[in-house]
């Protein structure tokens, strides 16, 4: 066995930040596939997930 790897708090902060992109990511990916497979316009997808982005911006 070997021993646990010391993080630190700055670490585990951008860790955790890496994660919640990739996990907004997918949210993306997977709801312009569902308007996709329902014959929709991903043009305003776009438009609400750039507005989305902002509001992340202003949290940060």
């Amino acid at each position: 066995m070997t021993e646990p790897v010391y993080r630190s708090p700055e670490h585990h902060a951008r860790r955790l930040r890496d994660l919640v992109d990739e996990i907004r990511a997918g949210a993306r990916s997977a709801h312009q596939a569902a308007l996709m497979l329902l014959g929709q316009d991903t043009g305003s997808a776009r438009a609400v997930d750039g507005a989305m982005q902002q509001a992340a911006g202003r949290n940060t």
